[in-house]
């Protein structure tokens, strides 16, 4: 049974979700203390400790309640994200969340942000909501909510909460921003066409040769078209032909 709900995960969600767990049980366990694995860049540039970079992103904290429902919310959009807008393109997948990285982790450097996750996981679900515009998702069962709100709901949970939002508007503005330059931007007038977020073909010969994909690597013309983005005036959105309800929580 484990093996079945294993298999269901799309690989790249799989890898993450794993690390997100084995970070937990490290911690939880004391293997690991969380100060070790927050984002600070003096110590990743003096003391080398590079490992930073990567499980400021993994690590949501310590084992309770809101942390295990943050879990289950970052593997369930990650694997939406994945299996069905990246359907087919595991390498587009790992170059958004490379270049989604790279920004998050100058906007933790200009503002002081030492964990990363929840910017990490509000990208992704950003991204998502913008892809699935008509998807509908019902808070407690009563409280509809449209897609692309889904994130400033999360927001304004948090200052109710009287939590900092700064992360997750970290993450909505690195979402956008990708989600501007591969779907809106390349059908507007002045733009050419160009669409400056497609995936380099070297990035996905990386990918190929590090086994993370299979893809067929397009040649310059089939990339400009492949990447073109989605059509943002179209009258058919092709992520949004069938409108979705879920229950969130």
């Amino acid at each position: 049974m484990l093996e079945d709900i294993l298999s269901g995960i799309p690989p790249i969600t799989r890898t993450m979700c794993g690390m997100i767990l084995l970070l937990s049980v490290m911690t939880y366990t004391e293997i690991v203390q969380p100060y070790n694995l927050y984002f600070n860049l003096k110590l990743i540039v003096f003391k080398f400790q590079g490992w930073r970079l990567l499980t400021d992103l993994f690590y949501f904290g310590e084992m309770k309640l809101i942390t295990l429902f943050k879990i289950t919310l970052f593997c369930r959009f990650s694997s939406k994200l994945e299996d069905q807008t990246f359907r087919g393109n595991t390498a587009n997948y790992c170059y958004f969340l490379l270049i989604g990285v790279l920004q998050l982790t100058v906007i933790a450097s200009l503002f002081g942000l030492f964990n990363l996750s929840g910017s990490f996981e509000t990208m992704i679900l950003y991204l998502w909501c913008r892809r699935n515009k008509n998807a509908m998702f019902h808070v407690f069962g009563l409280i509809p909510i449209q897609a692309p709100y889904l994130a400033w709901f999360f927001i304004l949970m948090q200052l109710f909460l009287n939590q900092s939002v700064v992360s997750d508007l970290a993450g909505i503005v690195v979402g956008h921003v990708y989600y501007f330059f591969y779907d809106v931007y390349p059908k507007l007038p002045l733009s050419t066409g160009a669409n400056i977020m497609k995936t380099p073909r070297y990035f996905v010969k990386l990918c190929k040769l590090l086994k993370i994909t299979d893809e067929k690597i397009p040649d310059d013309e089939d990339a400009n078209e492949e990447n073109v983005g989605d059509d943002y005036f179209a009258a058919e959105d092709i992520q949004n032909q069938n409108a979705q309800d879920e229950f969130l929580f």
